[in-house]
């Protein structure tokens, strides 16, 4: 069961809407998800992940409508010293790169599938103990040169880009 876009709008008082049905189809879904992780110094770790995802409608004999875009994660990330009680401390730097959806079944979305994209994040955290139990501080920085995208899967896309810069704490209290 998935949904697809019927190419007809529904107007409501807010304005005109692309409209969507669910149908079901025989499909073959197959892909990879795949990480390496290599510490090449002492202190700093490199880091590789990979998403590849395929589908086909065997029903109709073409491609599966909002199938994952392949996307490409790597990063390294620096594990610094230990600074009193603080244990664990690091900063990471990575890069996601996404690419175009090509196999969509032509003439038949609303908008063509938006171009890929490539955004850099930042990621810093720490390990405090709390009597006997830990909190996590996780501070990130997401799309940090404010790349303007749309990715592929958000029905966002149809209107407006993907988040700008994005800054995210975290605190995880373990007890």
């Amino acid at each position: 069961i998935f949904e697809y876009p019927t190419l007809k709008y529904r107007v409501l008082a807010a304005g005109a809407f692309p409209e969507f049905d669910f149908t079901q189809a025989n499909a073959v879904i197959h892909g990879i998800d795949a990480k390496l992780q290599y510490d090449f110094l002492p202190k700093f770790t490199f880091q590789s992940k990979t998403t590849i995802v395929r589908g086909y409608n065997e029903t109709v004999h073409n491609w599966l409508f909002y199938m994952s875009s392949d996307r490409f994660e790597n990063g390294v990330e620096f594990h610094l010293p230990k600074a009193g009680k603080l244990s664990q401390p690091y900063i990471a730097v990575s890069n996601l790169s996404v690419l175009k959806q090509i196999r969509v079944p032509p003439n038949s979305d609303f908008v063509a599938p938006p171009d890929g994209y490539s955004i850099f994040n930042f990621n810093a955290g720490v390990t405090i103990p709390v009597k006997r139990n830990t909190l996590n501080v996780n501070f990130a920085i997401n799309n940090i040169t404010n790349v303007a995208y749309r990715d592929y899967l958000n029905n966002f896309r149809y209107y407006v880009d993907d988040l700008g810069t994005n800054y995210i704490l975290r605190l995880k209290y373990s007890f």
